[in-house]
């Protein structure tokens, strides 16, 4: 599920508002618990939705289990459903959070997550800084963004980000509909 409906989404066909029937953080964990013996030594944890702090209970769970077992954890996440909350207990879970973001502008972002979505989502990238998590800003690069790159740089530098990601837009899922 999602709390937004981002044109360039690869779950954009499935994405659901209403709670879905989920696996838990306990059979979650199970499964990650049998496939351990096939995993690499360095292996990584990436939490992905949908919105995966929709269900932030579940996220901090998976992402205790992650760094219990010496892996990379990271979240993926729109940056609107940060809390202070959150913010501490992934400060002390040493979770990684990468927040998307799709500009140095509320044009540019807006366009692809929606009205008012710019705000919100440097509201949480905020929270993410001054609680001191490990917070990774990331853009999809397409043909509209591609004069924003050095803008948005200078927005992660601003903000006091660890790292700014560019990623290549993907034709799948919403991508394919948004040209």
């Amino acid at each position: 599920q999602c709390n937004l409906r981002c044109r360039f989404c690869y779950n954009l066909d499935s994405l659901s508002t209403k709670p879905a029937q989920e696996l838990s953080a306990d059979e979650i964990v199970d499964f990650l618990d049998s496939t351990k013996p096939q995993l690499a030594e360095d292996c990584s944890l990436t939490i992905l939705g949908g919105e995966p702090l929709l269900v932030p209970d579940k996220t901090l769970a998976l992402a205790r289990y992650g760094r219990k077992n010496g892996w990379q954890t990271i979240v993926s996440t729109n940056g609107h459903c940060v809390t202070d909350d959150f913010a501490r207990d992934a400060r002390r879970t040493r979770l990684e959070v990468q927040v998307s973001l799709d500009g140095a502008t509320a044009n540019l972002h807006d366009a692809v997550r929606g009205p008012g979505s710019f705000e919100r989502t440097l509201c949480g990238i905020r929270r993410l800084v001054d609680r001191r998590v490990f917070t990774i800003l990331s853009l999809v690069c397409h043909r509209g963004n591609l004069e924003d790159l050095e803008p948005f740089y200078s927005l992660a530098r601003e903000f006091g980000v660890n790292e700014a990601r560019f990623i290549p837009l993907k034709r799948l899922g919403g991508a394919c509909k948004a040209g």
